[in-house]
């Protein structure tokens, strides 16, 4: 089992929490490319690099939304990790990152959508 840190969530951990919860909003903040090869079920997709209060509010993660369970990812989880940042810089108060991105979350056999 991979250690995570007290600001990640694991794969098996977010599989849990969105069986169990509906209300987990998933932020995948790759590339429109890397999105488009596939992704995570009911996802909301901001670049990383495009990530602003602004944008974050253009989809629905505005200032109501800091108080949401919100879990980020990326590849591998750096990008993420860099989104979890500026984030919780912002004032939102339960980001998680997936731990080791969508790259671990497939390898452990959670499914993905195209």
């Amino acid at each position: 089992m991979t250690q995570t840190d007290s600001y990640e969530i694991s794969p098996a951990e977010l599989a849990e929490k969105l069986k169990n919860s509906g209300s987990i909003v998933l932020l995948d903040v790759r590339t429109p490319e890397e999105y488009a090869a596939g992704h995570l079920a009911d996802v909301l997709l901001l670049p990383v690099q495009e990530l602003s209060g602004e944008t974050l509010s253009g989809i629905g993660l505005g200032e109501d939304a800091k108080n949401k369970n919100i879990v980020v990812y990326c590849r591998t989880g750096v990008r993420s990790a860099r989104a979890y940042t500026m984030m919780s810089s912002w004032g939102y108060a339960n980001v998680k990152n997936l731990s080791g991105g969508i790259t671990r979350w497939q390898s452990e056999n959670y499914p993905i959508t195209e």
